[in-house]
């Protein structure tokens, strides 16, 4: 099943920029829609919802997810990086220190630092999310098709027509990014190569990271 999304621009503008890693897949989008498409977040986001400020904290944690992955794939201790996303202000799309403050006390999150902030107060919201999303997208998607997705998104694809022995072709288009299909097995044409072949140590570390717990 199909199911095309809607996320305020400013939202995701301001997590993908906030990236150490680049989303070559454009995975996070096609993550939401697989949450969309097991009913676990809307399709389109209201402002008005109730549940606003927690779609906002999925949204960054997703982002967050990835970066940890591509940290881990390169050897990065997960704990050496911080969270750079900040969706908290004074006005929608974004989420004020009020909101988050009422968030973090209905699930028990607290900030160590004193006195608390709205900024702290989310990165801590975010860091709780991000096991969460984990186990939930494995569970949705099974190990294989979510470390392809990960994985796949993390590598710049090669020009459609490139030829190793042609340095022009390096230059040519290279094809839409598959999170652009609103589809859970968007990313399965992949799933063989990155599995089964170049079985390097970094796929090795990161495959056990995802699936830790799992």
């Amino acid at each position: 099943m199909q199911t095309e999304v809607q996320i305020p621009e400013e939202l995701i503008r301001d997590v993908i920029s906030s990236l150490d890693w680049t989303d070559y897949q454009e995975w996070i989008p096609w993550a939401w829609g697989v949450l969309t498409r097991a009913g676990d977040v809307p399709a389109v986001i209201d402002d008005d919802d109730l549940d606003y400020a927690s779609y906002v904290v999925t949204l960054a944690a997703l982002g967050r997810l990835f970066d940890i992955f591509q940290d881990v794939a390169d050897g990065l201790n997960e704990r050496d990086t911080g969270l750079e996303t900040d969706l908290t202000g004074y006005e929608r799309p974004y989420i004020t220190d009020i909101e988050i403050a009422r968030y973090c006390e209905r699930h028990g999150y607290y900030e160590e630092d004193f006195p608390e902030t709205g900024t702290g107060l989310f990165a801590v919201a975010v860091a709780a999310r991000v096991n969460r999303l984990k186990t939930r997208l494995l569970e949705i998607l099974g190990d294989a098709r979510l470390y392809t997705s990960l994985f796949a998104s993390g590598e710049m694809p090669e020009p459609e027509d490139y030829d190793y022995e042609d340095e022009d072709t390096a230059d040519s288009p290279r094809p839409e990014p598959l999170g652009r299909t609103a589809s859970d097995d968007a990313f399965d044409v992949g799933i063989d190569a990155v599995m089964n072949w170049h079985l390097t140590p970094d796929k090795h570390r990161s495959y056990e990271w995802l699936t830790e717990g799992a």
